[in-house]
């Protein structure tokens, strides 16, 4: 996860600005930054994308899921890892809803 969002795994606080990278996640903040501003959210990206996954390719090909409950993004890290990650967050759906969308 540290490498895709260029954080540095062998500190947990990356920035040095006495908040752990993780706590700044979680409360939006950029980990590698001193600028305190929150994360801009772009509501017309996660509208658009709200539901899938979405590959990094030009980084090492890291997945991303978008939520459409809270468009955020969720990190699948490893298959297992994203798999669990999408039993819990997924939205569930029956069969004939799938065809009436092809």
């Amino acid at each position: 996860f540290e490498d895709a969002i260029g954080t540095n795994k062998e500190d947990d606080d990356t920035d040095k600005d006495g908040y752990k990278d993780k706590w700044e996640l979680q409360h939006e903040y950029p980990p590698d930054s001193i600028i305190s501003a929150k994360l801009p959210l772009d509501a017309d990206f996660a509208n658009r994308y709200s539901g899938k996954i979405l590959l990094q390719a030009e980084s090492r090909g890291e997945a991303w899921y978008v939520h459409p409950r809270d468009n955020r993004r969720y990190f699948l890290n490893e298959w297992i890892g994203g798999s669990r990650i999408l039993q819990e967050l997924g939205l569930a759906i029956v069969n004939n809803k799938i065809e009436e969308n092809r």
